[in-house]
């Protein structure tokens, strides 16, 4: 019995199916390299970025997160890139 050797590649994420805010959020991500909660707020009005993040990950997409401290005022926050 032969084996299947061939990779099997993830599906591609469909764009079209996601919310107009995670396509929002999605571009500025693609444009700008990541995004923060005050970015998608101030920028976007965006107000629920998590849950973005979260649709763009059950998308399909490879959405990575890093926290990350503002130099002066210690506030730490979460910064959300799109990983290869």
């Amino acid at each position: 019995m032969k084996k299947n050797t061939r990779s099997r590649k993830a599906p591609k994420p469909n764009i079209a199916a996601l919310s107009p805010q995670a396509q929002t959020v999605l571009k500025h991500i693609q444009k700008a390299g990541s995004i923060t909660l005050r970015e998608a707020i101030l920028d976007h009005s965006v107000q629920s970025l998590p849950r973005r993040i979260k649709d763009l990950r059950e998308a399909g997409f490879n959405i990575v997160g890093s926290w990350k401290m503002h130099p002066i005022t210690g506030q730490r926050y979460m910064r959300y890139s799109l990983e290869d």
